[in-house]
């Protein structure tokens, strides 16, 4: 898990970088064109690329770091039991998900491949190129979400939902403040 959660990160730090690229790109453009009346071509579609490997990449690492949105006024009244329930269907969902979204990949890129398909922009991108690498990002998610299910159930055939609970539940308010702790004491 460990591992997973490192490349996750890597992958949210290389999604940063290409937003950082992407905005100093557009900048660029539209800078040139108010001054100079040019264009760098391909801007516009260079960001579209970097944005939807953003995305692919970042849901894994919003699933380490429980980033995910939950509402969870109720659940946190809830037995331990019933909360790994809850968090195993709720990963279950997610695995279902993230397969779908993983398997319609799939199929863009393949019909791109089987196609020859270019971006129809003076840059004539072969589509396979950025369509492989939202797909490695969106079946690196599913791969994920199957990892934390494995091992929350591994966890429960131990006897230990405390461990499961940790694993596939989300934040609660004392991780919060302990995630947030160190950060307020050197403000301070």
């Amino acid at each position: 898990m460990a591992v997973m959660a490192k490349v996750s990160l890597a992958g949210a730090w290389v999604g940063g970088l290409l937003l950082f690229a992407s905005v100093g790109l557009i900048a660029t453009e539209v800078v040139l064109r108010k001054l100079f009346g040019a264009t760098l071509h391909g801007a516009h579609e260079l960001s579209s690329y970097a944005f939807a490997l953003v995305v692919s990449w970042g849901f894994a690492f919003a699933l380490f770091e429980k980033a995910h949105i939950r509402i969870d006024v109720v659940y946190m009244r809830l037995p331990v039991g019933l909360r790994v329930a809850l968090d195993l269907l709720s990963l279950i969902g997610l695995a279902a998900l993230s397969g779908l979204m993983s398997w319609g990949a799939y199929g863009v890129l393949a019909g791109s491949l089987q196609r020859g398909s270019t971006a129809n922009t003076p840059l004539e991108t072969p589509l396979w190129i950025p369509q492989a690498l939202w797909l490695i990002g969106l079946a690196w998610f599913a791969l994920s979400v199957l990892a934390l299910i494995l091992r929350s159930l591994t966890a429960l055939a131990e006897r230990d939902p405390e461990s499961a609970q940790v694993h596939a539940g989300s934040r609660t308010l004392s991780d919060e403040i302990r995630t947030e702790a160190p950060a307020v004491g050197e403000r301070s």
